[in-house]
C-alpha cells in the first residue's frame, strides 16, 4: 500500500498509530458523521476562498496534514471521527459498496481530493476545498466516477472478525456394558490443556440400556424426561447421526426431569441441517444421576447392576 507525498498537493506523510477511542466508534453511523460535517458549513460556508495556502493538520493518521482540497477534507474528516486511525484502500481494494460517508477519493488522475457527504445507489454528493479556488459543498461523482478514483482514505473501524465457533469433535467410543463391547458415535469437548471429555447421546445410552437393570425411557415435553426402571421406547434415532464430523454446539447447564424430579447435568446439544436437536451427556454425569456403575480399567465399562462408586 503506497503511501507517498506527492508534490502537487503537498501532503506531508508521517505513518502514525492512533488509539482507537470505543466510545467514538460505538456512536458512529452515517447520519452522525454527516451531520457532524454538515455542521461545519457555517464557518466554512459555500464560495469561502481556499487554496493551497490553506493548512491543516490531520488525525488521522498516514499523512501528518495537507494544504488545499487535502486539508479541508482532512478538516471535514476530524471533524467526524474524532482522532480514529484511517485506512488507505488502492482503486483495486475497494468497491462501491465498501464507500461510506466521511470517506475521501483521491480522483483526477490523483490531483484532488474530495470527501463523501452522502452515498446514493447512482454517486456521492461530496464536499471539497480549493475547487476554483474556494469551498464547495454539494456536487455530486456518478458511480463510475467514484470507481476511477485512485484510493481511498476510510475511519470507519473495520469490521471486527467474527469469534470461531466453538466445534464439538466427532469421536467415536467403545464402551464395554455388562462386559460386551458397544461402540457409541460420541462427540467431545477439549479443555484448554488439550484433555478430551466426550459426550454421549441419551437416546442411544437408554438403547443399549434397554431390558437391563439400569434401563430408562426419555420423553421430550419442553423439557427432557426419564423415567428409570421403564422399558425405553425407540424413536428410529437410535446409534446413528445425522450428520458427520465436528459440529457446532450449545452447551451448559441442562435440566432433566428424572422420576418427575428435576435434575440438572452438564451438556451439549447438536442440531442436524434441518434444525432437529440432539442432546448429549457425559456418562459419568448419567450414571451418578440414573444409577449405574461407570469406571475406567484400560476402557471405559458400564455395570448396570451396580450403584455409581465414582471409582474406576
Amino acid at each position: 500500500m503506497r503511501k507517498k507525498l506527492l508534490a502537487t498537493i503537498l501532503l506531508l506523510c508521517l505513518c502514525l498509530t492512533t488509539a482507537m477511542p470505543a466510545a467514538w466508534a460505538a456512536e458512529l453511523t452515517d447520519q452522525t458523521v454527516h451531520d457532524a460535517m454538515a455542521a461545519m458549513k457555517g464557518q466554512y460556508p459555500e464560495g469561502m476562498p481556499w487554496t493551497n495556502n490553506d493548512e491543516y493538520d490531520w488525525k488521522g493518521g498516514i499523512y501528518s496534514g495537507g494544504f488545499g482540497c487535502a486539508a479541508f477534507a482532512f478538516l471535514l474528516s476530524d471533524a467526524a471521527f474524532g482522532d480514529l486511525p484511517a485506512r488507505m484502500l488502492e482503486a483495486n481494494e475497494f468497491s462501491y459498496a465498501d464507500v461510506r460517508v466521511g470517506d475521501i477519493l483521491r480522483i483526477n488522475q490523483d490531483t484532488h481530493s474530495v470527501i463523501v457527504l452522502e452515498k446514493k445507489d447512482s454517486g456521492v454528493v461530496i464536499a471539497e476545498g480549493n475547487y476554483n479556488n474556494s469551498i464547495h459543498w454539494g456536487r455530486t461523482l456518478s458511480k463510475n466516477e467514484v470507481m476511477k478514483a485512485d484510493y481511498l482514505l476510510t475511519r470507519w473501524p473495520e469490521t471486527a472478525a467474527e469469534p470461531e465457533t466453538p466445534k464439538a469433535l466427532a469421536a467415536t467410543q467403545t464402551v464395554v456394558v455388562d462386559g460386551q463391547a458397544v461402540e457409541f458415535q460420541m462427540y467431545a469437548l477439549k479443555d484448554e490443556n488439550g484433555y478430551s471429555t466426550n459426550y454421549i447421546k441419551l437416546r442411544d445410552l437408554a438403547y443399549v440400556l434397554n431390558g437391563t437393570p439400569a434401563q430408562f425411557d426419555v420423553s421430550y415435553d419442553g423439557r427432557i424426561g426419564v423415567l428409570r426402571g421403564v422399558a425405553y421406547q425407540p424413536n428410529g434415532s437410535e446409534m446413528k447421526t445425522p450428520f458427520s464430523g465436528d459440529r457446532a454446539y450449545t452447551g451448559g447447564a441442562q435440566k432433566v426431569d428424572v422420576n418427575g424430579t428435576a435434575q440438572e447435568m452438564n451438556a451439549i446439544q447438536l442440531r442436524d441441517d434441518q434444525g432437529g436437536g440432539y442432546t448429549y451427556f457425559k456418562l459419568r454425569d448419567l450414571g451418578q444421576t440414573l444409577g449405574f456403575n461407570v469406571g475406567y480399567n484400560g476402557a471405559v465399562f458400564v455395570e448396570t447392576d451396580k450403584p455409581y462408586t465414582g471409582a474406576d
